[in-house]
């Protein structure tokens, strides 16, 4: 059961828990070099989720101050490093902007999908 939260609280708060634009394509990707910027945004997702879980985990599982968006995050550092990665691989590959990317790893069966359009609209999200 942990391991199915952790894989979901990044998106949730990355989103803010947002619903996907409907007009969003999925890219399949299979040239190593753009796997490459994908992985690394995924990784960076990863870091941040593992901080954002631990929080939860240290706080009894639903502290507001554990989440993560563009208006607030405890955990600037990963937030950044999450839309730094974003906004590289958009300089390489604009295409993927309001899409979904689809790619993987070569000897590993599980595919791995990173929301473009869900993180440009947390990105582009307004503070109160």
């Amino acid at each position: 059961m942990k391991k199915i939260i952790k894989m979901y609280l990044p998106v949730l708060f990355l989103i803010g828990f947002m619903t996907f634009p409907t007009k969003a394509e999925t890219i399949k990707i299979e040239n190593p070099a753009d796997i490459k910027y994908v992985q690394n945004l995924d990784q960076a997702i990863d870091r941040l989720g593992d901080k954002v879980m631990g929080c939860f985990e240290s706080k009894g599982d639903m502290a507001e101050e554990c989440m993560c968006t563009e208006c607030s995050c405890k955990f600037y550092e990963e937030y950044a490093s999450v839309k730094q990665a974003y906004n590289e691989a958009l300089k390489a590959k604009p295409e993927w902007e309001d899409n979904t990317v689809f790619y993987q790893l070569e000897g590993d069966p599980t595919g791995y999908n990173i929301s473009f359009a869900g993180l440009k609209r947390q990105f582009n999200a307004s503070c109160e």
